[in-house]
């Protein structure tokens, strides 16, 4: 299931498109979407001007902690700068720790191990206390009240930045220095960011800039909205990374191009500087950033270039283990996915949770249960605040602290069952069921034709992209698949063109090569553009953020399918109902019944068919099982059948065939279903063309679960069906006979040496092994005579269901 959503529904109307010019076509939808409603903003956002920036003192307790800070010069108190573990903490302890010093201040970093906990850790606190005068803490300490209280009991004074939520307890430091308070215009600042602001208060912004490339770093690692401040920060500060011989270092470890871009922070600097806090010492990190030889760079550089690599290794390995339990959870009836594990390294457990939040598009929780304690992770989904979710388990929590969209937790195992039923409780009170149901966001509609370099260069003025300011999504519905190939190691991308009319743009799609047989020639797909170069020819391609088969073509495809998959589907899943019955069924015998022995056949008793009354439940109303976007399997047998389902209800559904693949079950018709196949924790399944014996409810209930199963009365559709699988009597004498004569080395051959369908042909040979004729392997194709004996196909079980159905409506029209 997935939705493509506008990220601004708004319409750009004609009022919207004059307040932005001379701003127009594109770029100015763009703008518009991005909250930019009038050409003076635009150039504000386009040009982004450090002057722009807020006066720091508008910061809760700002003031109060330049004056603290004026007296720790004044009477020379020892300081320590309490960091987070994670790329920003190291970036925010770094430029307090730098700033405090050029201020006047005897400063020195602290960041703590992971396995100390998220937050201020109270053993440190009380060792730091022998030491220092002054706490300042970046990155955190606003859910740690107990610890800040316990420094001042122990003689510290205080002073809290951080851009967290507040905790249920009201923070007592000195000082708390915190975007989110007091109606700050732009609270999504990250630590550095604050760190920085701290910096401006102290030094002004002349002496600040120094610092602008850790703030910028930070701002993009942290995943904070690249809007307002954060904008401006970046713009300024990604020039200036590299200066530092600590990033010099890194970025010729990490094999990276000049000038930086925001993805290259993201993808190759923040991993490798989070590397350190994951399954090291963060304090790696901070000494490589605070160096200033060169030599002492590249070595720590290098390190953790190595711990990267590391930690890359034990992701995957813990990776395995989640994904492995991911697979049995059931997501129709659970909110959260909780995934576990004993001992699994802290470092990696966010990534982890990550990793699974992106793929499944649910709110993760990753536990690593050591010495009795659970340390974790969460990662949420739009829609869901889990930093206010998590306040409901505050008593059963020991440490926790997060923004709305990813948090850590600490709590003793006992309290584990507690806690994963109460955030399971306010995570699902929360929301409504459409935020658990993945959307790929786009900005604007585009038409292929459009994709030219006049576009590209106006998208560059877009720049930095990230959270809050993404890279242009476009939307293109019913693009025809020109060209479509695997490509990478082992077929895992999909190398594609586009084509619309005239226009024709080639891509790629990560990640999608095992789609390259079976998408249809008609998608709708989402993609960001980017100029490529390759062989010094430079053109723009598309990166596919997502595509689904288009819905209209999917129906005209199946409209058009011959039924002689849908025929032998039902066929197979006969013979496979009927070889699980505890005896042969009985089958519709009739008066001229053929009996296959080397001479002729007798008469023999016809047998009841099976009853209506033999099938499931009706189903509920078709607006309870069509609510909430998950949980109920339709089944079709027939094309007729499918065909007017989807054209009712295609766009609440998903389209399979054979068996389901997506463990979230959202609402699915299935096509030519292998009820043994059956995965997923289903809550209903509906039979839309009945249940014929002995397809029967009872048979889908063993592999159904707990999942109800309901039938329509059997449909005329899936009669006509079973009347033209059976070939009728002189047919399989004929067959029987043509394969005494010929050797055949497949179905089709078969098929086609009798002048049958190939479901015919199978129905006819199942029907002789049944009754001992023959023995018959399909994969491979093989069968062997046995000795001829007198029998009548009418025990055969699966034409004996067939002519159920078909004597069954005969009778009704008698």
């Amino acid at each position: 299931m997935l939705r493509f959503v506008r990220r601004d529904a708004r319409p750009f109307d004609d009022a919207a498109q004059r307040a932005l010019h001379p701003y127009a076509g594109p770029l100015a939808a763009l703008l518009y979407a991005r909250g930019v409603p009038t050409a003076a903003e635009a150039e504000v956002f386009l040009h982004p001007q450090l002057a722009t920036l807020r006066d720091p003192l508008l910061l809760s307790g700002m003031a109060q902690a330049v004056a603290l800070l004026g007296q720790a010069r004044d009477e020379g108190w020892p300081t320590v700068v309490y960091g987070d573990y994670d790329a920003d903490g190291v970036c925010a302890a770094v430029i307090a720790t730098e700033a405090l010093r050029r201020y006047g201040i005897a400063a020195e970093p602290h960041v703590p191990l992971r396995a100390e906990g998220y937050g201020l850790n109270r053993k440190a606190v009380e060792a730091l206390s022998t030491q220092y005068r002054l706490l300042l803490t970046v990155d955190l300490g606003m859910t740690n009240a107990e610890e800040v209280a316990l420094a001042k009991d122990l003689g510290m004074r205080v002073i809290v930045t951080d851009h967290h939520q507040p905790g249920l307890l009201p923070c007592p430091a000195d000082a708390v220095v915190n975007p989110v308070l007091d109606g700050y215009p732009f609270p999504r600042l990250c630590g550095a960011g604050v760190a920085y602001k701290l910096a401006v208060a102290l030094l002004g912004t002349d002496e600040a800039a120094q610092w602008l490339d850790l703030t910028a770093l930070a701002t993009v690692a942290d995943i904070v909205p690249l809007l307002d401040e954060n904008r401006v920060l970046v713009a300024h500060g990604l020039p200036r990374i590299g200066e530092r011989p600590g990033l010099d270092a890194l970025l010729t470890v990490a094999g990276c191009r000049r000038p930086v871009q925001a993805e290259t922070v993201a993808y190759q600097l923040a991993p490798r500087l989070n590397a350190a806090g994951r399954i090291a010492d963060a304090a790696l990190g901070v000494r490589l950033l605070l160096t200033r030889d060169p030599a002492e760079a590249t070595a720590l550089a290098a390190q953790l270039d190595a711990a990267n690599a590391q930690r890359k290794r034990l992701e995957a390995d813990t990776a395995k283990e989640a994904e492995a339990q991911a697979a049995g959870h059931d997501f129709v009836r659970q909110r959260v996915l909780f995934v576990q594990g004993m001992g699994w390294h802290t470092g990696v457990v966010g990534l982890v949770a990550g990793r699974l939040n992106h793929r499944l598009g649910v709110p993760v929780c990753a536990l690593s249960e050591t010495d009795g304690l659970l340390h974790g992770s969460l990662r949420g989904v739009e829609g869901v605040n889990l930093a206010r979710c998590l306040q409901t388990c505050d008593d059963l929590l020991l440490r926790y602290g997060g923004h709305e969209l990813a948090a850590g937790v600490t709590l003793h195992a006992a309290q584990g069952e507690a806690f994963r039923a109460r955030l399971e409780t306010a995570v699902r009170d929360s929301a409504a069921p459409e935020a658990f149901v993945p959307a790929q966001t786009y900005d604007l509609s585009l038409n292929l034709s459009q994709a030219d370099d006049a576009l590209l260069d106006a998208l560059a003025l877009l720049e930095p992209f990230g959270n809050g300011n993404p890279a242009p999504v476009f939307y293109t519905p019913q693009a025809r698949l020109a060209r479509r190939r695997a490509c990478g190691a082992q077929g895992a991308h999909l190398q594609l063109t586009l084509g619309q009319g005239g226009g024709l743009l080639d891509g790629v799609a990560f990640g999608k090569g095992a789609e390259a047989t079976r998408l249809p020639d008609t998608v709708d797909v989402a993609y960001t553009l980017a100029r490529e170069t390759f062989n010094g020819r430079t053109a723009i391609q598309c990166h596919v953020e997502a595509l689904t088969p288009s819905a209209e073509a999917q129906r005209a495809a199946l409209a058009a399918e011959p039924d002689a998959g849908f025929d032998l589907a039902f066929l197979r899943a006969l013979l496979d109902a009927a070889a699980a019955q505890p005896a042969p069924a009985a089958g519709n015998r009739t008066p001229d019944a053929e009996t296959l022995k080397a001479a002729t056949a007798g008469p023999e008793t016809p047998q009841p068919a099976p009853s209506d009354t033999d099938v499931g439940a009706a189903p509920p109303p078709l607006d309870t099982l069509l609510a909430g976007r998950q949980g109920t399997l339709w089944v079709a047998w027939t094309r007729e059948t499918a065909v007017a389902f989807l054209a009712a209800h295609g766009a609440q559904v998903d389209l399979a065939r054979g068996t389901t693949a997506d463990p979230r079950c959202f609402h699915t018709l299935l096509l030519a279903p292998d009820p043994q196949a059956l995965t997923g924790r289903w809550r209903t399944i509906v039979l839309l063309d009945g249940a014929p014996a002995p397809l029967d409810a009872a048979y889908w209930k063993r592999f159904a679960g707990d999942a109800t199963v309901c039938c329509y009365p059997v449909t005329p559709a899936l009669k006509a069906r079973a009347a033209a699988i059976d070939a009728g009597d002189e047919a399989y004498r004929q067959l029987y006979r043509t394969l005494r004569r010929t050797a055949c080395g497949s179905l089709r051959e078969a098929a086609q040496a009798a002048g049958l369908t190939e479901a015919q042909t199978l129905a006819g040979l199942s029907a002789f092994a049944a009754l001992g004729l023959l023995t018959l392997s399909e994969a491979p194709f093989h069968y062997t005579f046995c000795q001829p004996r007198k029998c009548s196909l009418a025990d055969s079980p699966a034409l004996g269901a067939l002519r159920a159905l078909t004597a069954r409506e005969e009778a009704r029209e008698c």
